[in-house]
């Protein structure tokens, strides 16, 4: 076989390859919500936003086009599928399927940062804390907060350990904050599995903030958090008419983020244990969580619908470790030896859980979220 008809051979392969990549002329609308998650027009904006830093600057005649990184990215978060299968559908090998990926989240966590952030103006604070008391009664409350384990491959050396969840598995634990129209609002993505959630937040910069102007108001966590006056947490065990009203209120409230929850991992399998583990470093499968809860806010914003068949967060009930504070003082001196400080805050947190648990009672509310 001659040079000639390698070089013509290999011409046509390539030929072929380019022909069978997904692009997106390939797809309706409706085959877009469905494989990708995201419409049409939305997923060609995101190419022409990211089409610099996904273009090939090798100048090679088969350089993969923008678009299908975009489109084999997309894929991978909302199936969770292995990278094999994924680039096999657009002539890819896996080496090339997960570079793309990475990149892919990347560039989209650049460019897309913004679509979570904090309240910036006073204005957004006043809307959610009247959203929250016209819903359900309750004065103060910015947001609620949970975290849950999302599974990765088992981590080898001396951190294995730190990734063992609770549940037995290699995690990273992510921490989440929601408003009350379910977008997220504050992400902590970096902790291996084996962190309590009280740790997480303990060392989040979204609580010093908060703390910095304790009167802005809180936020809903259950048990596993520490109550303080940023943090209100149910009465464990309730007693009185007025704890129980006040638990259920906040149950029901709380299941917003819950819900939340499910919906991230339902549309975007690869965070869910039902789309196996993340095959990544660490480090990677942080900048992948971090991308999928951006496109959520941004499925959010566009008012798509949720995926169907949601599934509960893995961590519904929460934390079976219970840090438990009831009002005698007897339990008030045996808080884990913790600090003044700490001491403290609690004290204060005990306070405005009593005056808030005391007035949702005297005006209790119809209607809960």
């Amino acid at each position: 076989m001659d040079i000639q008809m390698i070089q013509e051979i290999e011409f046509q392969n390539q030929n072929w390859r380019k022909a069978h990549r997904a692009v997106l002329n390939n797809f309706s609308d409706v085959e877009c919500r469905q494989k990708f998650r995201l419409p049409l027009r939305k997923i060609s904006e995101i190419v022409n936003t990211l089409q610099d830093d996904l273009s090939s600057t090798t100048g090679q005649n088969n350089s993969i086009l923008p678009e299908t990184k975009v489109l084999v990215s997309l894929r991978f978060l909302a199936t969770g599928s292995f990278q094999n299968p994924i680039g096999d559908t657009s002539e890819m090998s896996q080496a090339s399927t997960s570079r793309i990926i990475h990149q892919f989240c990347e560039s989209f966590m650049q460019h897309y940062s913004y679509l979570v952030k904090w309240y910036s103006c006073q204005e957004e604070i006043t809307n959610v804390k009247q959203s929250y008391f016209e819903a359900c009664g309750v004065k103060g409350l910015l947001g609620l907060i949970d975290g849950t384990m999302v599974p990765i491959k088992g981590v080898t050396g001396a951190d294995e350990p730190a990734f063992i969840c609770r549940k037995g598995y290699s995690a990273i634990n992510c921490q989440f904050v929601v408003d009350y129209d379910g977008q997220f609002r504050d992400v902590v993505i970096k902790y291996p599995g084996s962190c309590h959630d009280a740790f997480v937040f303990s060392n989040s910069t979204l609580k010093q903030m908060m703390e910095a102007d304790p009167v802005a108001g809180f936020l809903f966590g259950d048990s596993g958090y520490g109550l303080s006056p940023v943090m209100i947490t149910p009465f464990s065990p309730a007693i009185t008419p007025e704890e129980m009203f006040f638990n259920k209120t906040h149950s029901r409230v709380r299941s917003r983020i819950e819900r939340c929850i499910g919906s991230l991992k339902n549309r975007w399998r690869c965070l869910h244990k039902s789309g196996g583990t993340l095959q990544y470093s660490p480090t990677k499968c942080c900048s992948i969580i971090y991308t999928c809860v951006l496109l959520e806010n941004m499925c959010d914003s566009l008012g798509l619908e949720e995926p169907d068949n949601i599934v509960a967060s893995d961590d519904a009930v929460g934390n079976t470790e219970m840090i438990t504070d009831n009002n005698s003082t007897e339990n008030n001196s045996n808080f884990y030896h913790v600090g003044r400080r700490q001491i403290n805050q609690i004290r204060l947190g005990l306070t405005r859980r009593n005056d808030l648990k005391n007035y949702m009672f005297a005006n209790r509310h119809p209607h809960v979220l």
